[in-house]
């Protein structure tokens, strides 16, 4: 798992947070077994991780769903700790419940009354931040 915050260069006031959660190595993962039940079964808690647990987490934490689709998932939270115990909720639970599963999770200061969230999804990808790697093996 992969956690990191980027800091906005520009200062100034913030106004919250997005955060991404996305699965590594999906079809690898889905595919790792040549049994067709235990490929859905892959299928279905990829699914469970990006979609329902954060479901359940992110009103807890005051947060927002933004978009989902393809083993990720978009959340725009409206402070730092929010954001931050909702990601240390979701990977706790997805590092002891499927620690095979491979997954990061990113934040970046967000202001909903500036910034165009396509611009800010793209800051992601285009990080050259280096982040920490946690899994289940290795605490």
């Amino acid at each position: 798992m992969y956690f990191l915050i980027i800091k906005s260069e520009e200062g100034g006031d913030v106004m919250g947070f997005l955060t991404v959660l996305e699965v590594s190595k999906k079809q690898s993962y889905i595919f790792k077994s040549n049994r067709l039940r235990e490929n859905i079964g892959a299928s279905e808690i990829i699914e469970f991780v990006t979609k329902e647990l954060p479901q359940k987490l992110y009103n807890k934490y005051n947060g927002r769903h933004i978009n989902s689709g393809g083993g990720s998932s978009i959340f725009y939270f409206e402070n730092k700790d929010d954001c931050k115990n909702f990601s240390k909720d979701y990977s706790k639970f997805v590092l002891e419940t499927f620690p095979s599963l491979e997954f990061f999770m990113a934040s970046l200061e967000y202001d909903p009354e500036k910034d165009i969230i396509i611009d800010k999804t793209k800051e992601f990808v285009n990080c050259n931040i280096k982040c920490n790697t946690y899994s289940g093996n290795h605490p």
